[in-house]
C-alpha cells in the first residue's frame, strides 16, 4: 500500500540524512561531533577523555532515539489517518453496492412483470386470433354457400 511505501522512503531518507547530518542536542542546539581529544592524565591514561566521548555517544543516542521515536508517532497517525479514510470509502463503496443491488432487483423485478404480462397479452392475441380465424372460416363457408343457392338460382 502507499502507505508502506512512504514509510519505507522515509526510512530511506532518515538512514542517507544520519550519515550526513549534524547530531541536534536535546536543548535543541546543534553541535558538530567532537573529534577526540588525546589529553594524558598525569599518570598518563584517557580516562576523562573516554568518559566525555561515551557522554557524547549516550547522549546522540538518546536524541537519535527521541527523534526516530517522533518520526514513528507520526507515521503511525498518518497511517492511521490514511486507514479512516479507506474506511470511509469502504463504507461508501459498500453504500453503493447496496443500492445498486436494491435498483437491480427492481429492475429484475419490473423485468419478470414485464415479461409476465408480454405472455399473457400474446396468450390473448393467439385466443384472438383463433376466434377471428373460426369467423373468417364461417364467412368463407356462408359465401360459398350463398355462390351455391345463386348458381342453383341461375339454373333454374
Amino acid at each position: 500500500p502507499p502507505s508502506l511505501q512512504r514509510v519505507k522512503e522515509k526510512m530511506d531518507e532518515d538512514n542517507d540524512k544520519n550519515n550526513n547530518m549534524q547530531v541536534v542536542v536535546s536543548n535543541g542546539d546543534k553541535k558538530k561531533p567532537k573529534k577526540k581529544k588525546d589529553k594524558k592524565n598525569k599518570n598518563g591514561s584517557r580516562k576523562n577523555s573516554d568518559n566525555n566521548d561515551d557522554n557524547e555517544k549516550k547522549e546522540d543516542e538518546v536524541v537519535k532515539v527521541n527523534r526516530d521515536k517522533q518520526e514513528l508517532m507520526d507515521l503511525i497517525r498518518y497511517i492511521t489517518l490514511e486507514n479512516r479514510v479507506m474506511q470511509t470509502r469502504v463504507l461508501q463503496l459498500a453504500s453503493d453496492l447496496s443500492v445498486a443491488r436494491d435498483d437491480m432487483k427492481r429492475f429484475v423485478k419490473q423485468t419478470s412483470e414485464d415479461k409476465i404480462r408480454i405472455v399473457e397479452h400474446q396468450q390473448y392475441l393467439i385466443n384472438d386470433n383463433m376466434e377471428l380465424q373460426k369467423q373468417v372460416q364461417s364467412f368463407k363457408k356462408r359465401i360459398r354457400e350463398l355462390e351455391l343457392a345463386k348458381n342453383y338460382t341461375k339454373r333454374k
